[in-house]
């Protein structure tokens, strides 16, 4: 994923009781849950409000939602620290498949893109929110 600074806090595969996520990230600009899918394929396309990936020799294969999923996992951490900080659902593919970027309620963005859309974003956490934040979060995870 790349490096953050030192205001940032980052974990990694994030046990959840809806299964795992791959990147949660605290810090300044906000909370991050980052979703990061290895799909290889031409692209990701919606049929009949499923996903289907277009594999390499045109054949159509249906999967999960990866949008229902990142959102599932960034709304179970907003509850985790309380329910009154917005988290950011960020969807990520490291493969060829092209994901879909007209999603409703997740951020999908390349693996490049990742650390400049979350530091670039305005300052809405001080640093002792963050760190409230942080200590919250790691007494519900296993770390």
């Amino acid at each position: 994923m790349g490096s953050l600074s030192d205001e940032y806090y980052a974990f990694h595969n994030v046990k959840l009781p809806s299964g795992d996520a791959d990147h949660v990230v605290i810090g300044p600009t906000g909370i991050f849950v980052i979703e990061t899918k290895t799909i290889r394929g031409r692209s990701i396309v919606i049929r009949d409000s499923k996903q289907v990936l277009i594999r390499e020799d045109g054949s159509p294969k249906e999967i999960m939602n990866l949008e229902r999923e990142a959102l599932r996992h960034a709304m179970i951490i907003r509850k985790l620290l309380g329910g009154r900080v917005y988290t950011h659902a960020i969807l990520t593919n490291v493969d060829s498949a092209e994901v879909p970027s007209d999603t409703k309620h997740a951020i999908v963005l390349k693996p490049e893109d990742i650390i400049s859309f979350i530091t670039s974003g305005p300052k809405v956490l001080d640093e002792t929110t963050i760190k409230y934040y942080v200590n919250r979060f790691s007494r519900h995870i296993d770390l």
